[in-house]
């Protein structure tokens, strides 16, 4: 099938699309990974591998954050919330109706630039795991060093 659309509650894979470009976009922007390390196939490909581990890796830490330390980007959700009441309204005055899985997901698709400053410090000051413990503050929404 092919869709012609610019109407993203059309399309149920407009979500699939949006993360591969904002994962694009965390690669270059926050984690600065710009220009390739070499010119031959294998360097690229393990460019790559290496990249798409760091991603995951700070998807796992950032899960971990959540279920032991109870510390959660707030300020990331709320505006990811936000964003899909607006969809949602857009649908509804347009007689549409939101996609569910959209509705539903909660995985942000990018790190907040505010976790990775709060990674990037703890990996440059070789903290150990114990002493490095994400604070958090009233509203639950800061990384820092303790």
């Amino acid at each position: 099938y092919q869709i012609l659309s610019t109407d993203p509650f059309y399309h149920p894979f407009y979500k699939c699309r949006w993360n591969i470009g904002k994962a694009f976009d965390q690669t270059r922007n926050r984690f600065m990974e710009r220009k390739s390390w070499g010119k031959s196939e294998q360097s690229k490909h393990q460019q790559a591998n290496f990249i798409c581990l760091a991603h995951n890796l700070c998807v796992l830490l950032e899960s971990k954050l959540d279920s032991d330390e109870g510390i959660v980007d707030g300020k990331a959700l709320a505006k990811q919330e936000k964003r899909k009441r607006e969809d949602s309204r857009q649908a509804n005055q347009a007689g549409r109706m939101m996609n569910a899985l959209v509705q539903a997901c909660r995985l942000l698709t990018q790190r907040s630039c505010q976790f990775i400053r709060w990674l990037r410090l703890a990996i440059d000051y070789n903290t150990p795991e114990r002493g490095c413990r994400a604070a958090k503050t009233v509203d639950g929404q800061i990384f820092s060093m303790i």
